[in-house]
């Protein structure tokens, strides 16, 4: 019975959660221009790059500045 209903399910799960992860996707490509950072003299591009930091025991997420180089 489980493995008569585990391969409606997968394609259930496929069919709605592709899109979704399209449309998602595709949504927060936009750049918002509050949110944009100057680049400095000599650098291409800069943005704000979020990651998680584990280093003190508790998890906190980081906001760096990452530049590219201007070739």
């Amino acid at each position: 019975m489980k493995r008569s209903l585990l391969a409606p399910l997968t394609l259930a799960a496929l069919l709605v959660g592709l899109p979704v992860l399209l449309l998602l996707s595709v949504a927060g490509a936009g750049a918002d221009p509050a949110q944009a950072v100057a680049a400095a003299k000599g650098y291409r591009t800069c943005f704000m790059e979020r990651r998680i930091d584990f280093a003190g025991g508790t998890p906190r997420l980081v906001k760096e500045r990452r530049c590219v180089f201007a070739e």
